[in-house]
């Protein structure tokens, strides 16, 4: 999923997996002067992977909540193999982060 600038995007009940991009597997946000805002809601996103870095999510200028959801299998080439986010917000709330993925040398999540 790559939203374009000022799109509002809701996901509810819904599986994101076995996606294959250079940046966010699952999801990717592009940095502009409108930031995306996405919402994610009792969902599942597994085996999604990244040829860069963030195998389910990149961010960037983005307002993202992510509640009562799973991630697992979710892999990059480069840190990190779950979340990158870059000048945006991002919330998590009751969610899973698988911890199988997260090695001594890698991060799960990257903040900028």
């Amino acid at each position: 999923i790559k939203p374009k600038r000022d799109t509002a995007i809701t996901i509810v009940e819904t599986i994101i997996s076995n996606n294959r991009a250079e940046r966010g597997g699952a999801i990717h946000t592009h940095g502009s002067k409108a930031r995306a805002t996405i919402e994610v809601a009792r969902s599942i996103i597994s085996g999604n992977q990244a040829s860069y870095r963030g195998g389910a999510l990149n961010l960037s200028d983005a307002d993202v909540r992510i509640e009562d959801s799973v991630f697992v299998d979710n892999t990059a080439i480069k840190l990190p193999s779950v979340i990158y986010a870059e000048e945006s917000a991002l919330t998590l709330r009751d969610t899973f982060l698988d911890p199988r993925q997260v090695l001594p040398s890698d991060a799960s999540v990257v903040f900028e």
